[in-house]
């Protein structure tokens, strides 16, 4: 008895391990992108994947993290407006991530 409810109890672990969704980056990593380059107020973020995700974002200036905020992208294309008004003038990045892993890193102006 004792092995039937092993194997069982293996093979449900099997079954729902082989059941989740694994993400491949390397779909995603060069499509997410910032509208324009040099920002006034606010800037576009544009999601050209399919993908249902929630992304971790990072504006550093000089390698010093200014501000970090979170993303839940939908199923389909979306857009998403980010209000980046409380930025000074200067060169900032971008840098989006999954998790631990980073994405892409966008480089913009603050006018």
């Amino acid at each position: 008895m004792k092995y039937i409810i092993t194997i069982f109890f293996s093979l449900f672990i099997f079954l729902f391990s082989y059941s989740q969704e694994s993400i491949d980056f390397s779909l995603i990593e060069d499509k997410i992108s910032l509208e324009n380059s040099e920002i006034h107020t606010s800037g576009v973020l544009k999601f050209d994947f399919h993908l249902s995700q929630t992304f971790n974002f990072k504006i550093f200036s000089q390698q010093i993290e200014i501000k970090s905020f979170v993303v839940e992208k939908n199923e389909g294309r979306q857009i998403v407006k980010i209000d980046l008004s409380f930025l000074e003038h200067g060169t900032y990045t971008l840098h989006s991530f999954i998790g631990d892993k980073v994405l892409n890193t966008i480089l913009f102006k603050k006018l």
